[in-house]
């Protein structure tokens, strides 16, 4: 990979990049005190394995895409598309930014990822459990503590997602709306900390059957970004949701209310 290149990829049947996820999400969220048990379940999310019950620990549709820089993971999300009746979110059980790569724009790049990708699966919501150190960053990305209603039977949404998307200790439900497609992915380059190009090796949010054992072969691009060519206009900043930290207000600052579900 060339130097400056950056690229986002779907994790396949490779154990050294399942371990280099597992190990990224360990340094950031509280998972299991039994480390087989713990272990065992971030194997079986990371690969997929189906799961009859309960709902919510049936992986077969979940995906994990990394951000690679050269061969090393930077920065993961495992996700998975609902189907609700009336509508769809994504769920992002996991993402986190390898502790050595923080700070230098990789997080908000790849949390743009899925927005766009959201988006370009029609859905409305991406719902996610931020940890008690990532509020800030997941308020800088446009995300907002969920609304909680006084019971779930006034909420289809809450009501479907305590039985079927996972929760973890000190964690807060955050969500944000996906709304009109905006240039996400390149307003994210333009932000990180080293001028990079994006090449997404055709990943994807929507279920894709049976697993292939295999990547894409490393020069089968499907989409290629570059960062964002001018200055964004006010309506443009405005719009797409992602902020400056140091341009938080502060209601988008208000600290949700951190739950052990």
């Amino acid at each position: 990979m060339a130097d400056g290149r950056i690229v986002v990829s779907s994790l396949y049947t490779d154990d050294a990049q399942i371990d280099a996820v597992a190990a990224i999400y360990l340094q950031h969220f509280l998972i299991d005190a039994n480390s087989k048990n713990r272990d065992q379940f971030l194997r079986d999310m990371l690969t997929s394995k189906y799961k009859e019950w309960p709902a919510a620990t049936n992986f077969v549709t979940a995906r994990t895409l990394l951000l690679l820089r050269g061969d090393v993971v930077t920065c993961a999300a495992t996700i998975r598309l609902h189907r609700m009746s009336h509508s769809k979110f994504l769920e992002v059980i996991l993402f986190a930014t390898h502790k050595d790569h923080v700070k230098k724009g990789y997080g908000g790049l790849l949390s743009s990822i899925l927005l766009w990708k959201a988006h370009s699966v029609g859905c409305k919501q991406i719902l996610l459990r931020s940890s008690n150190s990532s509020t800030f960053f997941w308020c800088s990305q446009g995300y907002k503590a969920y609304p909680y209603s006084k019971t779930t039977k006034t909420d289809p949404i809450m009501c479907y997602y305590d039985n079927h998307c996972l929760a973890f200790p000190e964690t807060v439900l955050m969500y944000r709306e996906v709304g009109t497609a905006f240039p996400w992915v390149e307003i994210s380059l333009e932000r990180c900390k080293e001028d990079l190009q994006l090449d997404d090796l055709g990943t994807t949010v929507v279920p894709i059957g049976a697993r292939a054992r295999q990547g894409p072969a490393p020069d089968q691009v499907t989409a290629s970004f570059l960062p964002l060519a001018g200055p964004l206009d006010a309506e443009v900043r405005q719009g797409c949701g992602l902020f400056d930290n140091e341009k938080l207000t502060a209601e988008q600052l208000m600290p949700p209310k951190v739950t052990t579900k």
